[in-house]
C-alpha cells in the first residue's frame, strides 16, 4: 500500500504536535528537570546566551538570616559588615555560584557617627578580599542592609 504526499505531511504534523506536546509537558510540569537543564547550560558557559536561573531553581528558598549591629563607631560597624561580606563570599562558593543568593539582612540599630564608605569596609578586609564586594551607597542613615551575592558580577553587594 502506497501513501500519497498529503498523508506523509499529515503524519509529520501529528508526530510534530505530539513531540511538542510532550516537550511542553516536561518543560512546564517538571521544574526539577528544567532546573537541571538550565544549570547544565550555564555550566557549559554559553557566554551571553546563557539562560538566567529562575528563582525556584535557586537554593535560596530559606528566609534570610537577620543580624543586628549595635555599634555606633564607624570602624566597628565597618568591621562587622566586613565579616558578613566574607561570610557571604564563603556561602557563594567564593564567587562561583551560578545564581544570585541573598545571604544576610543586617540591621544597624543606631545611626553611624560618620558616613561609612566602601573604603572603610575594605580597610577591615584582608588584602586578598578587598575587591569581592560593592557598596551600592554610602551608609549614613539607612538602618537595614541586604548582603547578597550577584552571580552576574561575581561580587558581594551591600544594598
Amino acid at each position: 500500500m502506497e501513501l500519497s504526499v498529503p498523508y506523509y505531511i499529515m503524519i509529520g504534523i501529528v508526530v510534530l504536535a505530539i513531540t511538542i506536546g510532550l516537550i511542553y509537558t516536561l518543560y512546564h510540569r517538571s521544574e526539577k528537570f528544567q532546573c537541571k537543564v538550565i544549570i547544565f547550560l550555564n555550566k557549559i558557559s554559553l557566554g551571553s546566551y546563557s539562560p538566567t536561573i529562575p528563582k525556584y531553581c535557586r537554593e535560596n528558598q530559606n528566609p534570610v538570616e537577620s543580624f543586628t549591629i549595635y555599634a555606633t563607631e564607624k570602624d566597628k560597624i565597618a568591621s562587622e559588615l566586613a565579616s558578613y561580606i566574607l561570610a557571604c563570599y564563603e556561602l557563594s562558593n567564593k564567587g562561583t555560584l551560578l545564581y544570585d543568593k541573598d545571604c544576610f539582612e543586617v540591621v544597624i540599630e543606631n545611626k553611624p557617627a560618620e558616613e561609612i564608605t566602601s573604603d572603610d569596609i575594605k580597610d577591615s578586609l584582608p588584602n586578598d578580599y578587598k575587591d569581592i564586594f560593592r557598596l551600592k551607597f554610602p551608609i549614613n542613615s539607612r538602618n537595614t542592609l541586604l548582603i547578597m551575592y550577584n552571580h552576574t558580577s561575581g561580587l558581594i553587594e551591600v544594598i
